[in-house]
């Protein structure tokens, strides 16, 4: 990021700080009138005097030679005249304000979750969050598209640590920042999220995220299917609890599953929600499937593999298959120890205390010993 007059980098700043005028001019000590005629070119600065100012504000200037000219007469003229003044940021200014950056963040903390776990990253997703949230104030669209994705990676590891509050917050400020760029994909993944958050908690408010993400005017396929998917879950979850019609949740999810040329990931995410929602409907068998195609294709992703298959054994538990839920119990302890989950390692507590009621089976007694073997003992009351 760079700037090659006095005007472009003052506007920089402003753009890539959500700083106001008067902000500005507190930070360089001169009034607004006079930042405004600096910005708008009709006043200059001395370059020493400029140079002192931008160091202020993390700034610098660095002289470079022009490229040189054709005319041999002013390839021999001062260097003074043949140099040209580009303003940069200092190494001390926020790398958060360069949106290639805050991406990178946003890559890097989403694949680790899902190789790892979301536990251990609480503090680094809420620090690069805390940093990257003043982009709402700016008008550097790009950099909001990045805090965004940033702010949904890093709620996604809240929801995995069991924090749902926070999640649920983190997760607002990244949908404001996906609007306030235009950045529709943005805006549904982060409804999506949201919905997926909430549906434990208050499942009319988690369907009201989905329908909001689909009701969205130029949605894409993708979103589409992922949004019926969480809605189906979101809606089996308010048929349980309030006796609401249960053929609004197999409807959406039906209309998830007709959607073709879909992702390998967005088919995973079907198939997972489509499990749930048959569970809930006690539609065992079908259930059983889904899970099973959902953590084929999370093979390569310890977390979600882990996650779904221990949603799986519970389904399994439900309909009192107990020789299947011993073997994918199982298949559970060689893939938990992998990642640091509070969320599995509820999904693991469950199991172990459902499961102990088949213990004088003796493959389900060994399945038993075998997950109570890795699985993280349970956080004492205090």
């Amino acid at each position: 990021m760079e700037a090659h007059n006095i005007s472009e980098a003052l506007q920089m700043i402003l753009d890539g700080r959500g700083w106001t005028q008067d902000r500005l001019g507190s930070e360089l000590d001169m009034d607004q009138p006079t930042v405004s005629r600096l910005i708008g070119g009709k006043r200059d600065l001395k370059i020493n005097h400029a140079a002192a100012l931008l160091a202020r504000v993390g700034w610098k200037i660095r002289i470079t030679p022009q490229n040189e000219e054709s005319d041999p007469v002013k390839r021999r003229e001062f260097i003074a005249a043949a140099a040209s003044v580009t303003l940069i940021p200092t190494p001390t200014a926020s790398p958060y304000g360069d949106a290639e950056y805050v991406q990178t963040l946003a890559n890097r903390l989403t694949a680790s979750e899902a190789q790892f776990g979301g536990t251990p990253l609480v503090s680094t997703a809420l620090r690069h969050v805390q940093n990257a949230k003043g982009a709402i104030k700016g008008r550097d669209q790009r950099l909001q598209e990045a805090a965004s994705n940033l702010a949904r990676s890093a709620s996604l590891i809240l929801h995995d640590a069991r924090l749902p509050r926070e999640a649920e917050e983190v997760g607002s400020v990244g949908l404001t920042l996906a609007r306030r760029a235009n950045y529709v994909e943005g805006v549904a993944h982060s409804l999506e999220n949201l919905c997926c958050f909430t549906t434990s908690v208050d499942s009319r408010r988690a369907a009201h995220y989905a329908r909001r993400g689909l009701q969205l005017e130029e949605i894409t396929t993708e979103h589409r299917a992922r949004l019926n998917a969480r809605l189906a879950v979101a809606l089996g979850q308010s048929a349980r609890v309030s006796g609401f019609n249960i053929s609004e949740s197999l409807s959406a999810i039906d209309a998830a599953r007709e959607l073709e040329g879909l992702s390998p990931i967005t088919e995973a995410v079907i198939a997972a929600n489509a499990g749930l929602s048959l569970a809930k409907v006690r539609n065992y068998e079908r259930a059983n499937m889904a899970f099973e195609d959902a953590v084929r294709m999370f093979e390569n992703l310890p977390l979600f593999s882990a996650n779904w298959r221990s949603r799986q054994i519970l389904a399994s538990l439900a309909a009192g298959q107990i020789s299947t839920a011993a073997d994918q119990i199982e298949g559970l302890s060689a893939v938990a120890p992998l990642v640091t989950s509070a969320r599995l390692d509820g999904h693991v507590r469950q199991i172990l205390t459902y499961a102990n009621q088949w213990h004088r089976v003796p493959e389900m007694r060994e399945a038993i010993g075998h997950l109570r073997s890795v699985a993280t003992p349970a956080p004492r009351r205090t």
